[in-house]
C-alpha cells in the first residue's frame, strides 16, 4: 500500500468513524463497561436474517437527540461497544431494512420498522416490539405505532475481552467484526464471541530533529491574521501582537480516535534558529501499535498575547495546522500540514492562517513486546499467535485485579464522603496523558473522550493542492466570524471534573482553602494572589488619602450551588450588573456544568478562556473620589441571574462592597459564596464570586493646591465660585441707549431746542448726514456686537455633573456697584435651576455646607428680587435638581431695576449616571392600576423614616408600615418597560441620597385565570406571527405553568396569523401568583412574545386529614394507608404542595379497583418548631380521579 493510498483510506475511515458526543446532562459512571450485542431473529417476518440490514445508534428521549455513531451491519449479527452511560433516559434504537441484492450489489431497500433496545445492562434473552415508520419520527412524536406480531429477539452480555481494546475503540461507539480496527491482532474483532481478542504488534517510536522552515513568514502571517481579527472584533490598537509560544503536539491515531483515548500525548516546544523553528527534545511514542492505517499526527499550536483597545494584553491559545504521517519505516521524512480554517482531527478549531507549512523529522523505531511486521501491507488474519494470546490474557487478568482494587478504594472513599464532611485529597492532573498500558486510561479516558470537539469532516486532500487553495483564501477578504462562533481549544487540554462539599448553612461565607483547591482543580486561577478583607471597620480618611486613586474592579463568577430541593437551574445563564455609575451590563451566556444535587456546579464560558469575569476600570475625578469611597463602604452590589435561553429573570444575589475596600493596600481579593433569592424571596441556591480591587496610579495627577481631603461632602464638588463681568460703562464710553420712553422724549425736546438756537450751515448738514449714516451702521451691527459681548461675558461657564435626584448647589456673591441703592432681579431660563430663598432652607445650607452667611435670611422675594445699599453684598445660593437630566445649557441673568443686566452666567449640564442600590423588576398586566410592594430602601440602623421622592410624577408613594413602601401607578400598553427612580433622603432638601432604587415595570399581555388548587386547567394564549419562526415556550415556574405536547418542544410559528397556543396550569398554592410565559426564537435568540398569567386558586375539597407528630431536629419517615376508591385499576400520582416540608418518597402507586396501598413520606429535620399544613394531591394518569389529603405537622 503506497503512502498516498494509505493516506486517502485513513482519511475516509476517519470521517466514517466520526461520532457525535453524548449530551452534557447524560449520567455516567466512573468506569466504562464492555458489552456485546447479538441479534437472533425477527419474529413475524418471512424475510431471512441474511437479507436484512440493521442500523443502530444511541438516542436520548428527553432531548430527542441522537448521538454516538450510526452503525450499519448485516450478515454478522454481532456488535461490540463499551460505555460509561448509566442514564435510563438513553436507549439504543435500531432500524431494520430489507435489502435486495444482485451480483453482490444492493439494488433496493425496503423499510420494515424500527425498535428500541435496552443496551446498558445484561439480559439473556429479550424481545423488543417493532414500530412502523422511520427513526426520524422520534424527533416529531414520542408515541410511535407498533407493528402487531413483530418482535426482535436479542441478547446483551458483558464482554470482558473487550477491555483490552479500550485504548483503540472510543466509548459509546458501535463496532462490528467486519470493520477494520487498527491495532488489533488480525485487524478485526472476532465474529465468534468465544474467540479471544489480542493486540497487534507494537514498538517504541522516536521522533527527533523536528524542524519547520520559513519561520519569519510563519510569524508574519500569524501576526497579520491576529491583528486583522483583533481589528474586526475589538477595533484598532497600536500595540503589536506577540507570539509567546509555538509548539507541536504528536500522537497516534487509528482512524477511530487517538490511541489511549485522549489527544496528542507528546509535546515539543519550538524555538527560532535562523529562519526555522526547531525542537531540541526527543519525542518518544511508547508501545505504538504498528499498522498501515495508524498515523502519526502532528498539530501545530501557538500562544499569542493580543492587546485589546483600552485593555492589557490577553493570552489566546490557538491551533494553526495539522498533518498525518502513515509510514513507520526508519528514516527522514517531511509532511505537508493542513492549515485552517477548519478543524484538526482532534477537534480543535484551526485559524485561517493560510501557509504552506512542512514539518521535517527523523523517525526511528525500537521493537516492543510484540514482533514487528516488516511488510507494507498486513493481510486479513483471523487468528492470532497462540503465545501472544496467552500473554495478553495474563496481562488482562492482572489489569482486572487492579481495576477491582481501584473500584474498592473509590467505593470506600465515597462511603466516607457520605458519612461526613471529610475532605478527600485530589491529586493534581498528570503532566501528560497516561500511556495505553496504565490502569488510569481505563478509568478516566473513556469519559473524557466524550467532551472533545468533533473531528474535522473534510477529506484529506493532497497537501500541495490544499496549500494552494489556502493561499488564495488568505489573499481574499478573510471572514473572522467562525472564530467568534467556535473558539480555539486551550493548549492545556480538557478541564477535569470537579467535586464539592454540600451547601453550608452560614451564608454569605468566605470560601475555605478546600473550596479554592477544588476550583483550582477545575482550572480557575488567582484565588490566592492577594490578601482578603480583614474585617476591621474601614475609615474614609484612609481611603481618601490613598495615592492609588484609580482602580481595576474585577467580578469573576466561579460556581453555582443549587438547592438540595426545589428549584431547577437552566443549562445556560447570564448575569446583569449595575456597578457604580457604569450602565447596566450583561455578561456573555455561560454554561452550568451540571453535577450532583447540593454541590456547586462550575460556570464555564464558551471559547478558549472558560472563565467568566467583568472588569470595570474606575478613575474618578477629584470631585468624585470621596463619593466612590463612600459607595464602596456603604453600598451593596446586586447581581441579576437570567436564563440565557428563555430571557427570564431568575433571581438576585447581594454583595457588600465594603469587603473590597483597600485601606491603603495595593490590592484586595474577596472570594465568597452569596445566596441567590427569587422574586418571592425564596433562596434558589448560592453563587460563588471572586471580587478583586486592584489599585492603579491615576493618569491625571493633582496639583499641590488640590486637596481631595477637603471634599468632605457630596456638595463640595458643586460649590462653584462663578466669576462674571459687571456690565458698568466706563467714563470714556458712549452712553448706552435709553430704553425709558419719557427720557427719550426729553432728549428729543432738548435736541429740538438746540437746533432752533443754532444757525444751520452746510458743514452742519454734512455732519448730521454722517451721524445718520453712523447710526444706521450701528443699528445694523448691534445684534452681532451684543452676541460678541455675551460670548465674552459667558466665557467662564461652569459644568454641572447632574445625577438623578441629587441636588447640586453653588454660591454667587452679588455686590451693588452703584452709588445708590439698587434692586436686582435674578432671571433663570430653566425650571430645574432655582434660587434658595426659603429662610429655613437657606439657614440649613449655610450651616451644613459652610456657605457665606447673608445679612438677613429674609432678603429674597418669591420673584427673586433683592435690594442692596451701595457697596452691600449678598451670597446667592443656586440649586439644581433634575429627575431626568439631559445635556443642555442654562443661562441666568441678574438685572438692575432699570432693566440693564449686571451679570450673565452660563451653566452646562452634563448628565451622569447615578449609583443604583438595586434594580427592581415587576411584571404586570397592561393598562391596569397596580400597587407595587417595594422593599425598604434604608438599613436597620436608621432611626427615622427617610423622605421619599419618586421621579414618576403620576405615581403615588406611601408607607404601608414602618418599613414597607408601596407605589401605585398605571401600567402602560404592552410591550413597554416603564423605568423610574425611587430616591430616599435624610433631609427635605435632597442634599444627599440615602438610597436610590431603579424600578423597571415590564408591561405584558395579561391573562387572568381562576383554578382549583391542585387540579390542572387548560387555557390558550393568542400569539400573532409576523413571520415563520422556530420558537419555544418557556415558563418562569414550570411546575405551575407547563405546555402539552407538541408545544413542549420547539415548533414553527405560522406567519401572518394568530397562533393559538395551549397552556396547562396547576397551582399548589392558595396565594395569587404571577407567572411569565415567554415565546423565544431559538435560532435568533429573540423574545417574540410575552405574557403574564395572574392565577387565583380556590381551595380544594379535603378528602382526609392526618395529624403527624415529629421530633424537633430529627428527620421522620411516615406512611399512611391510601385506598383506590374507583372500580378500575389506576396509577396514582402524588404531589406535595410543600416538598421542602413533606416529601413523597414514592410518587407513583398502581392499585386495582378498591385495593389499598401505603403512601410513604419523609419529613426533613426542622430547626424551629413551626407547625405546618401540607396538602398532598392524588390523581390518576388522566386526572379523572382527584383527592386532596391534608397533613398537619407538629413538632415536639
Amino acid at each position: 500500500m503506497s503512502d498516498n493510498t494509505a493516506l486517502i483510506e485513513w482519511s475516509r475511515n476517519t470521517n466514517f468513524h466520526d461520532s457525535v458526543p453524548a449530551p452534557d446532562k447524560t449520567r455516567r459512571s466512573t468506569a466504562s463497561i464492555p458489552f456485546i450485542l447479538i441479534l437472533h431473529e425477527l419474529e413475524g417476518s418471512q424475510v431471512p436474517m441474511e437479507s436484512l440490514q440493521f442500523s443502530i445508534t444511541f438516542y436520548k428521549k428527553s432531548e430527542s437527540t441522537f448521538f454516538g455513531r450510526t452503525f450499519v451491519f448485516g450478515q454478522e449479527l454481532v456488535v461490540y461497544y463499551h460505555t460509561t452511560i448509566t442514564d435510563e433516559d438513553v436507549e439504543a434504537v435500531c432500524e431494520i431494512l430489507e435489502i435486495t441484492q444482485s451480483a453482490n450489489n444492493v439494488i433496493g431497500r425496503k423499510p420494515i420498522g424500527w425498535t428500541r433496545l435496552i443496551c446498558f445492562k445484561e439480559n439473556e434473552g429479550q424481545k423488543s416490539p417493532l414500530y412502523s415508520g422511520s427513526l426520524r419520527n422520534l424527533t416529531i412524536s414520542q408515541n410511535p405505532l407498533p407493528k402487531p406480531g413483530f418482535f426482535l429477539n436479542y441478547e446483551i452480555r458483558a464482554y470482558e475481552e473487550l477491555r483490552i481494546v479500550y485504548g483503540l475503540l472510543p466509548p459509546d461507539t458501535f463496532c462490528g467484526p467486519h470493520e477494520i480496527l487498527p491495532g488489533v491482532a488480525g485487524r478485526y474483532l472476532p465474529s465468534n464471541p468465544a474467540e479471544h481478542i489480542a493486540l497487534g504488534p507494537t514498538a517504541n517510536l522516536f521522533l527527533k530533529n523536528i524542524e519547520i522552515p520559513r519561520a519569519q513568514e510563519i510569524e508574519d502571517r500569524i501576526k497579520s491574521f491576529a491583528e486583522a481579527w483583533r481589528k474586526e472584533a475589538f477595533g484598532a490598537d497600536s500595540r503589536p501582537v506577540r507570539i509567546n509560544e509555538l509548539r507541536v503536539t504528536v500522537g497516534l491515531h487509528n482512524s477511530w480516535h487517538y490511541l489511549g483515548g485522549g489527544g496528542p500525548e507528546s509535546v515539543a516546544f519550538l524555538k527560532r534558529f535562523e529562519d526555522s523553528f526547531v525542537a531540541s527534545t526527543l519525542i518518544t511514542l511508547r508501545d505504538a501499535a504498528i499498522d498501515p492505517l495508524i498515523a502519526i499526527v502532528f498539530e501545530l499550536e501557538c500562544a499569542l498575547e493580543i492587546p485589546k483597545p483600552g485593555a492589557p494584553g490577553e493570552m489566546l491559545k490557538v491551533a494553526l495546522a495539522w498533518a498525518p504521517h502513515l509510514n513507520f519505516k526508519e528514516g527522514d521524512y517531511n509532511a505537508f500540514m493542513i492549515p485552517g480554517p477548519g478543524r484538526s482531527v482532534s477537534g480543535k478549531m484551526l485559524w485561517g492562517v493560510s501557509l504552506d507549512i512542512q514539518v521535517f523529522f527523523n523517525l526511528s523505531m525500537k521493537e516492543g513486546s510484540a514482533p514487528i511486521v516488516q511488510t507494507q501491507y498486513i493481510t486479513n488474519i483471523k487468528e492470532g499467535n497462540p503465545e501472544d494470546d496467552l500473554r495478553h490474557r495474563q496481562e488482562q487478568a492482572n489489569m482486572m485485579r487492579k481495576i477491582q482494587q481501584l473500584e474498592a478504594e473509590l467505593q470506600k472513599a465515597r462511603t466516607q464522603t457520605q458519612a461526613g464532611p471529610q475532605l478527600i485529597p485530589i491529586k493534581p492532573p498528570p503532566s501528560s496523558p497516561p500511556q495505553l498500558t496504565q490502569i488510569q486510561s481505563i478509568e478516566i479516558r473513556p469519559s473524557l473522550t466524550q467532551t472533545l470537539p468533533r473531528p474535522v469532516t473534510t477529506p484529506v486532500m493532497q497537501p500541495q493542492y490544499q496549500a494552494q487553495n489556502m493561499q488564495s483564501a488568505y489573499d481574499s477578504n478573510v471572514d473572522f466570524s467562525y472564530i467568534d462562533a467556535i473558539a480555539p481549544v486551550p493548549l492545556n487540554g480538557q478541564r477535569p471534573e470537579t467535586s464539592f462539599s454540600t451547601m453550608p448553612l452560614d451564608m454569605p461565607r468566605a470560601l475555605s482553602r478546600a473550596d479554592k483547591a477544588r476550583l483550582v482543580r477545575a482550572g480557575i486561577r488567582g484565588l490566592m494572589d492577594n490578601e482578603e478583607f480583614s474585617g476591621i471597620r474601614p475609615r474614609l480618611d484612609i481611603e481618601a488619602q490613598d495615592p492609588l486613586k484609580a482602580a481595576n474592579f474585577v467580578i469573576q463568577f466561579l460556581a453555582y450551588r443549587p438547592p438540595v430541593r426545589g428549584s431547577r437551574m437552566p443549562s445556560r445563564v447570564c448575569f446583569g450588573v449595575r456597578f457604580y455609575v457604569f450602565p447596566h451590563t450583561m455578561t456573555e451566556p455561560v454554561t452550568i456544568k451540571t453535577g450532583d444535587s447540593g454541590v456547586p456546579w462550575v460556570l464555564e464560558k464558551d471559547g478558549p478562556n472558560p472563565e467568566l469575569l467583568m472588569k470595570f476600570e474606575v478613575e474618578p475625578p477629584v470631585w468624585d473620589q470621596v463619593d466612590f469611597a463612600k459607595y464602596l463602604m456603604k453600598k451593596s452590589l446586586s447581581i441579576e441571574v437570567w436564563n440565557a435561553e428563555s430571557h427570564i429573570h431568575i433571581g438576585n444575589a447581594k454583595i457588600n462592597l465594603v469587603e473590597v475596600v483597600r485601606q491603603g493596600k495595593a490590592s484586595v481579593v474577596s472570594t465568597k459564596e452569596y445566596p441567590v433569592f427569587d422574586e418571592n424571596k425564596e433562596q434558589i441556591g448560592s453563587l460563588q464570586i471572586l471580587l478583586r480591587n486592584q489599585g492603579m496610579a491615576p493618569s491625571v495627577r493633582l496639583q499641590p493646591s488640590q486637596d481631595a481631603l477637603k471634599l468632605t461632602g457630596p456638595q463640595a464638588r458643586h460649590k462653584y465660585k462663578v466669576r462674571s463681568k459687571v456690565l458698568v460703562p466706563l467714563p470714556d464710553e458712549k452712553p448706552i441707549a435709553i430704553d425709558n420712553e419719557d427720557q427719550r422724549k426729553r432728549l428729543r425736546i432738548m435736541e429740538f431746542r438746540k437746533s432752533q438756537t443754532q444757525q444751520i450751515t452746510s458743514e452742519d448738514w454734512d455732519k448730521e448726514k454722517q451721524l445718520k449714516e453712523i447710526s444706521i451702521i450701528r443699528e445694523s451691527r448691534k445684534p452681532m456686537a451684543i452676541k460678541q459681548a455675551l460670548r465674552e461675558y459667558m466665557s467662564t461657564a461652569e459644568k454641572i455633573h447632574a445625577r438623578v435626584g441629587q441636588a447640586f448647589t453653588f454660591q454667587y456673591m452679588l455686590r451693588n456697584p452703584q452709588i445708590g441703592e439698587e434692586c436686582f432681579s435674578v432671571i433663570i431660563e430653566d425650571k430645574e435651576l432655582s434660587v434658595v430663598k426659603d429662610v429655613s432652607e437657606w439657614q440649613w445650607w449655610v450651616n451644613h455646607f459652610n456657605y457665606d452667611r447673608p445679612l438677613e435670611y429674609d432678603m429674597i422675594t418669591p420673584d427673586n428680587s433683592i435690594i442692596l445699599r451701595p457697596g452691600e453684598s449678598c451670597p446667592i445660593i443656586f440649586k439644581f435638581i433634575s429627575w431626568n437630566p439631559q445635556p443642555k445649557m442654562i443661562t441666568a441673568w441678574i438685572h438692575q431695576s432699570k432693566g440693564s443686566p449686571i451679570c450673565a452666567m452660563e451653566l452646562e449640564v452634563v448628565p451622569e449616571s447615578s449609583p443604583v442600590d438595586q434594580i427592581l423588576r415587576f411584571y404586570e398586566c397592561e393598562n391596569r392600576t397596580v400597587k407595587l410592594a417595594i422593599p425598604p430602601l434604608y438599613s436597620s440602623e436608621t432611626l427615622t423614616k427617610p423622605i421619599l421622592h419618586c421621579s414618576l410624577e403620576k405615581a403615588i408613594v406611601q408607607w404601608e408600615n414602618e418599613r414597607e413602601i408601596s407605589v401605585e401607578l398605571k401600567t402602560p400598553p404592552a410591550p413597554n418597560i416603564l423605568s423610574f427612580n425611587l430616591v430616599a433622603y435624610d433631609d427635605p432638601y435632597c442634599s444627599e441620597v440615602v438610597a436610590n432604587w431603579e424600578i423597571k415595570l415590564h408591561s405584558l399581555v395579561g391573562v387572568d385565570v381562576n383554578v382549583t388548587m391542585g387540579q390542572a386547567t387548560a387555557i390558550r394564549l393568542a400569539c400573532p406571527g409576523d413571520e415563520a419562526r422556530t420558537v419555544a415556550l418557556y415558563s418562569s415556574k414550570d411546575d405551575c405553568v407547563f405546555f402539552p405536547s407538541p408545544h413542549d418542544k420547539p415548533f414553527t410559528l405560522l406567519p401572518r396569523s394568530v397562533n393559538s397556543l395551549p397552556v396547562m396550569i396547576r397551582s399548589d398554592s392558595p396565594q395569587i401568583q404571577r407567572i411569565r410565559v415567554h415565546c423565544v426564537d431559538i435560532f435568533h435568540r429573540q423574545l417574540v412574545h410575552a405574557w403574564v398569567i395572574r392565577i387565583e386558586s380556590s381551595a380544594a375539597t379535603i378528602t382526609q386529614i392526618y395529624e403527624v407528630k415529629c421530633k424537633l431536629g430529627q428527620p421522620t419517615d411516615k406512611r399512611v394507608l391510601f385506598v383506590n376508591r374507583s372500580q378500575t385499576w389506576a396509577i396514582f400520582h402524588f404531589r406535595s404542595s410543600h416538598p421542602n416540608v413533606l416529601e413523597i418518597k414514592e410518587p407513583r402507586i398502581s392499585l386495582e379497583g378498591g385495593a389499598k396501598g401505603y403512601l410513604w413520606m419523609h419529613v426533613p429535620a426542622a430547626s424551629q418548631p413551626n407547625p405546618a399544613e401540607v396538602c398532598v394531591f392524588a390523581t390518576d394518569s388522566e386526572e379523572n380521579i382527584f383527592e386532596c389529603l391534608l397533613f398537619k405537622i407538629d413538632y415536639e
